[in-house]
């Protein structure tokens, strides 16, 4: 981190950003996130055998991603709700402390610009590929902190530490009211044990074929799902009918009994969904983590 705020590359009084190639890679290649080294997390530390530079305090996006998790789809769904109420906090407050210790006006402008992104028609400029920093750019964006930058950091973290949950509430205003109760939700459907009143078959890939059971990837490539061949062969029986009336039917038809908690099962990996349309409103797929 302090290696980073001395060579001021994508380092403004809003925190530290991507740097621009990084950036731009990662935006036309999300697929290659994770497999080429070249889209690594700068702040990787190879030399201290992988470990994350910034462990304690990682970003959002970080803090809250994971592969697979508990309950499927139903904890994904969770954990995308609190990376975007971290995501709004951490903006807010950045934007709270530049306002509280005063960068100057001219700094508020290019921080903020009239017309975002104003710069991007030219392209990449030669020092971003360079990685290095423009001086009358940097001078203009830190105002009147600059050449004490680790100091700003240091008196923000001082100013925002003792803040109370309600404190940060009232910073964010409505949009982190929003995100908070949008969170909230998602914590007590992940608690939940209730199932929909009616399902139907879900969208799925079969990605493995056996004798006994197959694979398939439901809500998540990295999250497939064993699935054995009696069970998948009953999964029509979903059709929109009441559950308790398709359950009932398998039971009568094919001498299998599934309890609820088998059931839930299939509902979490999105297996089987609700017959209720409105019921998959506002559904939110995951993308790689940026990791910067």
């Amino acid at each position: 981190m302090e290696a980073r705020l001395r060579a001021g590359v994508a380092v403004t009084p809003l925190g530290l950003g991507r740097f621009a190639p990084y950036d731009l890679l990662y935006r036309h290649s999300v697929s290659a996130f994770g497999q080429s080294q070249r889209l690594r997390c700068p702040h990787y530390l190879e030399d201290a055998g992988g470990r994350c530079g910034i462990w304690r305090h990682r970003a959002g996006v970080c803090a809250t991603w994971f592969c697979k998790h508990v309950r499927g789809a139903v904890g994904l769904r969770f954990w995308q709700a609190l990376q975007q109420l971290l995501a709004a906090v951490e903006t807010s407050l950045a934007r709270w402390c530049v306002l509280e210790l005063g960068v100057g006006s001219t700094a508020l402008e290019r921080l903020f610009p009239a017309v975002p992104g104003a710069r991007h028609h030219l392209g990449l400029q030669s020092e971003q590929l360079d990685h290095v920093v423009n001086p009358e750019e940097y001078r203009a964006l830190w105002g009147e902190w600059v050449g004490h930058e680790e100091v700003f950091f240091a008196t923000c973290a001082s100013r925002v530490q003792p803040l109370t949950w309600q404190e940060v509430m009232a910073i964010g205003g409505p949009e982190l009211q929003l995100f908070a109760r949008l969170t909230r939700e998602a914590h007590q459907r992940l608690l939940s044990d209730e199932l929909p009143g009616r399902l139907q078959v879900g969208s799925f890939e079969i990605v493995q074929m056996g004798p006994d059971a197959c694979r398939v990837s439901s809500y998540s490539s990295f999250d497939a799902l064993d699935v054995s061949t009696p069970l998948m062969a009953v999964l029509p029986y979903f059709d929109g009918r009441p559950t308790e009336e398709v359950r009932q039917a398998i039971l009568d038809q094919e001498g299998k009994s599934l309890d609820d908690a088998l059931i839930r099962h299939l509902v979490d990996f999105r297996l089987l969904v609700s017959g209720d349309p409105l019921s998959h409103a506002g559904e939110i797929h995951r993308g790689p983590a940026t990791g910067a």
